[in-house]
């Protein structure tokens, strides 16, 4: 009988607890209507808010469906302030939320039932103001996704957060000002992280803004649920106990959002995920390198480092790719670059590879404020050459004054100037017209006595692509890259026409790379790939064919005498193949699949110094690798596991 008792006595339990439930819900309801009833103008003023938009062309304004966008935008906004600060916190201020708590219902019924008002008032409003748009065609809601990740929480939290100013505003306590004051410091610290990831190239991630605006939400909401549970109608208190909650949330995940966003902007190699571009020094074990970060770093940065091979030395050069070089001296011991090329304030940076612990330090730059198109470090590593739109100038490392400026127009995106063998500087002014016939003029420029000359004028047919040769001894000039192009091979002191390596509209593509002995190496597109290559006197040594198919092709040198040709076909961009030719014996000497040749192009500066070519590679899963050229042995250098 005991066991029949206890089990009659569980059912009506159970029954008074369902009994009770049915009647907060109902509650809930009510309040909710209630609240809803007494801002019904509200959505008068969204229906006046609907036909903005179409009356614009009678006052001028043609962007319709820039106006339903922007008029929606600011009844949400509107409704949920109106809503947020009212629903809750005029009540408990006017002293009118006691009669609700007095009622047989639970806090969360009361509660629930206003925030559950507020939500709905503001979504009708602004759903007011889009269907006639919607209808119309001008444009259509954000996918469902969009609302899990940003529209609910961006929602809960405006209206939230207005209660939470609105309850802290009528409570009359100083802990109100205190609230200001670290809303202010929150606001700061978010804001200086966002500014810092921004310069560091981090692009805004859905869902890392999804996250925020959840946490937002989330403070807010539990803040204010705490505030009607446990303050009940005592205002002050209630506020007390709504900051305590909010801010318990907020000064935590904010603390750590402003420290994973400082360890994030200093990356090491051990911090790399896939390597983009390589440069190596010239001598030594050093190298540059740009790349993709393992998570938990941000996936859209790509920063450079310097790094020693042999060591775990390196250098943090940059965060994103508004950045010339760095560029190294013949020697490998001095690396120097350029921030900031896109912006008026650039700024130059040198490292001394041969210290223990190599440190970025600043250096003057003594050239007006504007863009840097081109720049170059001598051989010795004491001067630079850099290029503006309107003037080249060289300067001595350290110097607030320059050597020589050569007051000549550039009009291009990048233009390479460079150190020749018998010590002056030399470049190509003009313009880089797309379409139009053009004449670039050879500068060059006498850093020991101050003066600069144009040697020569040189005729394109437009949009030409410049290489020069080692000791800028040879200039190779490819016009119309896109359309019928053509290659022709000058004399870097005079600009005197070597040779006409490819007449126009034998290639539909051509790229060149010279050796490091002074031959060129082009790479011929048509109807397959082809690989010629010639003598500084224009004669051209030998002609083989890589690859019967059409494909992207660019040709790097590896080795002294041995170059990678490196295809990648139109059908799949993700296959790669590597090609490697024997430049002396004219004959491919094998073919590496899932492999490209480390490009360099990013940290192109002044390509003129003889430097000696590295084997370097890139495999298909980003790994920095060294290739045994006999073997065909890959041994992974970077990342470091």
């Amino acid at each position: 009988m005991s066991a029949v008792a206890a089990v009659i006595e569980r059912s009506q339990a159970s029954g008074a607890r369902g009994a009770r439930l049915r009647v907060a819900l109902r509650g809930l309801i009510a309040i909710a209507a209630r609240e809803a009833s007494e801002r019904a103008a509200l959505l008068g003023l969204a229906v006046l808010g609907a036909l903005a938009p179409f009356g614009a062309p009678y006052v001028g304004i043609g962007d319709r469906p820039f106006l339903g966008v922007f008029a929606a935008g600011v009844m949400v906004v509107a409704a949920a302030c109106l809503t947020g600060s009212s629903v809750i916190a005029r009540d408990l201020a006017e002293g009118r939320l006691g009669f609700f708590l007095a009622r047989p219902l639970p806090w969360w019924a009361i509660w629930g039932g206003k925030l559950l008002a507020a939500a709905v008032l503001t979504l009708v409003a602004g759903a007011i103001v889009v269907i006639p748009s919607m209808l119309t065609g001008d444009w259509s809601l954000p996918p469902t996704g969009w609302w899990g990740l940003m529209g609910i929480p961006a929602l809960l939290a405006l209206i939230c957060g207005v209660h939470a100013a609105a309850v802290g505003y009528r409570s009359r306590s100083g802990l109100f000002a205190a609230d200001l004051a670290l809303a202010a410091l929150v606001g700061w610290t978010v804001a200086r992280t966002v500014r810092s990831l921004l310069a560091a190239g981090v692009f805004a991630d859905v869902a890392f803004v999804s996250l925020g605006l959840w946490i937002l939400a989330l403070a807010f909401v539990a803040g204010s649920a705490a505030q009607v549970a446990r303050g009940r109608a005592d205002i002050r208190r209630g506020h007390r106990i709504l900051s305590v909650v909010a801010w318990s949330i907020l000064a935590p995940a904010v603390a750590a959002y402003a420290a994973w966003g400082a360890w994030a902007v200093r990356p090491s190699p051990r911090d790399l995920k896939a390597v983009t571009s390589v440069q190596a020094a010239p001598a030594g074990s050093w190298m540059a390198v740009a790349g993709r970060l393992r998570w938990p770093r941000p996936q859209s940065m790509m920063p450079t480092l310097l790094v020693d091979a042999r060591t775990d030395r390196f250098v943090r050069v940059a965060e994103t790719w508004d950045t010339h070089g760095p560029l190294f001296s013949s020697d490998g011991s001095q690396a120097a670059w350029i921030t900031n090329v896109w912006s008026g304030e650039p700024r130059l940076f040198v490292a001394d590879l041969r210290a223990e612990a190599p440190v970025a330090r600043s250096a003057p730059l003594p050239v007006p404020p504007g863009r840097i198109v081109g720049f170059a470090l001598s051989p010795d590593g004491r001067d630079v050459a850099v290029v503006q739109v309107g003037q080249t100038s060289v300067f001595a490392i350290g110097s607030q004054k320059p050597l020589a400026v050569a007051p000549v127009h550039v009009d291009a995106y990048a233009r390479e100037v460079v150190f020749a063998t018998d010590g002056h500087v030399r470049t190509l002014a003009g313009p880089q017209d797309w379409l139009a016939p053009g004449v670039l003029s050879l500068v060059t420029i006498d850093p020991a006595t101050g003066g600069y000359r144009v040697s020569a004028e040189i005729p394109t047919r437009g949009n030409p692509m410049a290489e020069w040769g080692p000791g800028a001894e040879r200039l190779a000039i490819i016009d119309h890259q896109e359309r019928r192009p053509s290659l022709a091979l000058h004399d870097g002191a005079t600009g005197a026409r070597v040779a006409t390596l490819a007449e126009e509209g034998t290639a539909d593509r051509l790229s060149c790379t010279f050796l490091h002995d002074g031959r060129l190496a082009v790479v011929e597109e048509r109807h397959g790939v082809r690989l010629r290559i010639f003598r500084p006197d224009g004669a051209e040594t030998s002609s083989i064919e890589v690859a019967p198919s059409l494909a992207f092709a660019r040709a790097v040198e590896v080795a002294p005498g041995v170059i990678a040709v490196d295809l990648q076909h139109f059908e799949s961009f993700d296959v790669r193949a590597t090609v490697l030719v024997d430049a002396d014996a004219g004959r491919i000497v094998r073919i590496e699949r899932g492999l490209s040749a480390a490009p360099s192009r990013p940290f192109a500066g002044d390509p003129s110094a003889a430097t000696t070519p590295a084997n370097l590679f890139v495999d298909a899963t980003g790994a920095l690798v060294k290739l045994d050229l006999a073997t065909g042995e890959r041994r992974r250098l970077l990342p470091r596991d």
